[in-house]
């Protein structure tokens, strides 16, 4: 028998800031992929996370960075694209 235990976003190291965003976002508890990799990420290890569409692989390597940068930079910039195989299921005809 494995017993899971409950981790939260704090448990794993994230700031106040980034804390109160997932509160008001509605997340409760990091996924399997985020636990693993957010406190590596945040400590500057690489990572190579692989998991199941819909797991939160962008939330387990977006957050850290987000949770990262410098509030007194000048400007910064974020980018984030789909996949190649997300954008061809974009352009993949809705069977209704």
């Amino acid at each position: 028998m494995t017993t899971e235990t409950e981790i939260s976003f704090a448990d794993i190291g994230l700031s106040a800031d980034i804390l109160t965003a997932l509160d008001d976002l509605g997340y409760e508890k990091p996924s399997p992929i985020q636990q693993q990799c957010i406190p590596h990420l945040l400590a500057g290890r690489d990572v190579l996370g692989m998991a199941q569409t819909g797991s939160g692989k962008t939330a387990a390597f977006g957050l850290p960075l987000l949770n990262n940068i410098d509030p007194n930079l000048r400007a910064c910039l974020l980018y984030t694209s789909p996949s190649p195989r997300d954008r061809q299921k974009s352009r993949m005809p809705s069977s209704a």
